[in-house]
């Protein structure tokens, strides 16, 4: 008779800890990212152009999700150069890994954004910076 109930708590158990991983892995993903455009470094994207995609790239890396289902935005409307801000935004869709939370977690996304300074002038342009991952659809809580 305990089975079931033990069974439960222990899913649920395994479903929050996951959850609240890729949480954490998207809030530091975009942290990472955008602190690698600000520097004008980017180590794990160099053969990707453009510093918008450039950006994207780092924080889809260092998330260590799955990159298809992390979307990701970069805007620096002012261009890159010192002094300007750059903002970087991502979100991850949520899911159930033993299926018993699956009904909660329906319709739920991680989300994440930052927005810092440009400290050096490495790849600098002035031209508006602009990039965002194929169905992006989260512009009202990104601005």
């Amino acid at each position: 008779m305990l089975a079931p109930v033990v069974s439960l708590l222990l899913f649920g158990m395994i479903d929050y800890g996951m959850t609240l991983n890729d949480a954490q892995a998207v809030r530091q993903a975009v942290r990472e990212g955008a602190r690698q455009a600000v520097v004008g470094d980017f180590p794990d994207c160099l053969s990707v152009s453009g510093l918008g995609r450039k950006t994207a790239c780092e924080v889809e890396v260092r998330s260590n999700l799955d990159a298809n289902r992390l979307l990701v935005k970069v805007s620096a409307p002012n261009g890159m150069t010192t002094g300007q801000s750059v903002l970087v935004c991502a979100y991850y869709p949520a899911t159930s890994m033993t299926g018993i939370t699956k009904p909660f977690l329906a319709g739920k996304t991680f989300k994440s954004k930052i927005r810092m300074r440009v400290e050096r002038k490495v790849g600098a342009t002035t031209a508006a910076v602009t990039y965002q991952d194929v169905g992006w659809a989260g512009d009202s809580w990104c601005t």
